[in-house]
């Protein structure tokens, strides 16, 4: 269970279904990321500015508590974590991290950046279209809130324009969609960011 603190999040464990808790884990500030691994056996937190801590399960229980149970693996700016059988993912801030969205297949100690969001563009669409339309319009504004370089004046939106409106290459066409464009150095393909983030820009300039 975590717990909001002004001095610092705090993460508590119950050993006997919710009658009785224990501090286990004491943040330097916002506690927002926590995972499971699939096994049960290690749990993983990610405090901004303080990294990423893991702790051994067992080690949360029993009578003795758990006082220095975590340790810190990394200094990722963490913002959220999952984990899957591939490994512990962690969304972080980039600017400070590299990428936006990392896995790490050694509990936490290193990540392999799976998304950049300074590397999306979106997706080649005719002008005369609806979504091409409506995407040369909003492009600049995403570009901004996805920490991209964005042109000046109206050369942006004419930019933009160009962009969506130029064909991709042939390995890379999909349907006419304001998404974004297969990332090579991604190691895959990033759907539908791009159109999230452009509908929740037009939401907030109603």
């Amino acid at each position: 269970m975590r717990l909001t603190a002004d001095d610092g999040d705090r993460l508590w464990v119950s050993t006997a279904r919710g009658i009785g808790w224990r501090e286990v884990f004491v943040a330097s500030g916002a506690l927002l990321g926590f995972a499971l691994s699939p096994d049960g056996a290690t749990v993983a937190v990610g405090v901004p500015g303080d990294g990423v801590w893991v702790a051994p399960v067992s080690g949360l229980l029993g009578d003795a508590g758990a006082p220095g149970a975590f340790v810190r693996a990394s200094a990722l700016d963490a913002r959220c974590l999952a984990w899957s059988d591939a490994g512990l993912y962690a969304c972080a801030h980039e600017p400070s991290a590299g990428f936006a969205i990392g896995l790490s297949t050694d509990q936490g100690r290193s990540f392999v950046p799976l998304l950049r969001a300074r590397d999306l563009s979106p997706e080649a669409c005719a002008a005369g279209t609806s979504t091409g339309s409506t995407c040369a319009a909003v492009w600049p504004g995403v570009q901004a809130a996805l920490g991209q370089e964005v042109d000046a004046g109206a050369d942006a939106a004419a930019d933009a324009g160009t962009r969506i409106s130029s064909p991709p290459p042939a390995t890379n066409r999909r349907a006419c969609g304001c998404g974004a464009v297969r990332n090579e150095g991604m190691g895959g393909s990033v759907a539908s960011l791009v159109v999230l983030v452009a509908f929740a820009l037009r939401r907030r300039t109603r």
